[in-house]
């Protein structure tokens, strides 16, 4: 059995062109050139357009091979390279890349805010060919800009918090991304049990396949498992957002002690007159 070598070609500029490699591995050797019939790359744009399959090369070294020029989409483009053998198997393997524009979504607050939570996703393991189904899956649907969309509802969350605040996203993330901002983990945590939320919600309706005697992935664990996730980050994230509100409260810090009459000290004072005890102190 051939299995697909992973490749992620990584960021690509908007206009500039793609070049896909793309690999079948049959036990410790990549399949060779003259095992090959041919290979065609099928490419999802990020508005989910799915182009028609183009014939790609096949390098001295087995590797299959694509320029790919339409990049003025900035997104996730989801590429497949499938390979048909000579012997008649057909296998595949995907060569995901980003298309990015370097001048407007990368230096925005909430694409540096998106891509710190998205690294904490990203190396979640679960797919055919053994790598990460939320990169291969999910960021067809669920990317970096829709990360984004959680950034407002996170502001409300922490600002609606005792004591009330008006703070905006720049108090978390600084535009230069050489300055490290020390509250941006608080938001990265809140914005992160959104998405985490979202993943849970779409996990719901996993069918569970019955009558059959048949092996098959069953996914349906995925909510509840998502959710024992979502349990951990989401305390940590509370704990975060009340050690960030008493800066607001002045608290941690050395307060004026309040004394009495009766000599007893407020709240924390070591002398107690039991003899005063019915004169209104509690």
């Amino acid at each position: 059995m051939s299995l697909g070598v992973r490749y992620y070609t990584g960021e690509i500029n908007v206009g500039d062109t793609a070049e896909l490699f793309a690999a079948l591995r049959e036990r410790d050797k990549v399949v060779e050139q003259n095992e090959i019939s041919s290979i065609e790359f099928t490419i999802q744009r990020p508005n989910g357009i799915v182009e028609n399959p183009v014939t790609g090369s096949i390098e001295d070294d087995g590797q299959g091979y694509l320029q790919y020029t339409h990049t003025e989409e900035v997104g996730m483009y989801l590429a497949q390279a499938q390979f048909t053998l000579f012997n008649g198997e057909v296998r595949s393997v995907m060569v995901n890349f980003d298309v990015v524009d370097p001048f407007v979504t990368e230096n925005s607050l909430e694409r540096i805010l998106a891509e710190n939570v998205w690294f904490r996703l990203e190396d979640a393991f679960d797919s055919i060919e053994g790598g990460p189904a939320l990169r291969d899956y999910t960021l067809a649907h669920f990317d970096l800009s829709k990360i984004e969309k959680y950034i407002p509802e996170t502001l409300l969350d922490i600002n609606v918090q005792m004591p009330l605040t008006e703070v905006g996203i720049g108090t978390f993330v600084n535009k230069n991304r050489n300055e490290p901002n020390p509250v941006m983990p608080l938001m990265a945590k809140g914005v992160l049990c959104k998405v985490i939320m979202h993943l849970i919600r779409s996990y719901v309706e996993q069918p569970v396949p019955q009558g059959a005697q048949i092996a098959y992935e069953d996914r349906t664990r995925y909510a509840q498992a998502w959710q024992i996730v979502y349990k951990s980050e989401h305390e940590d994230y509370i704990s975060m957002v009340r050690l960030y509100k008493r800066g607001y409260l002045n608290l941690g810090h050395s307060a004026l002690l309040v004394s009495s009459k009766a000599g007893r000290l407020f709240f924390s004072g070591s002398i107690l007159r039991s003899r005063n005890i019915g004169r209104g102190f509690y």
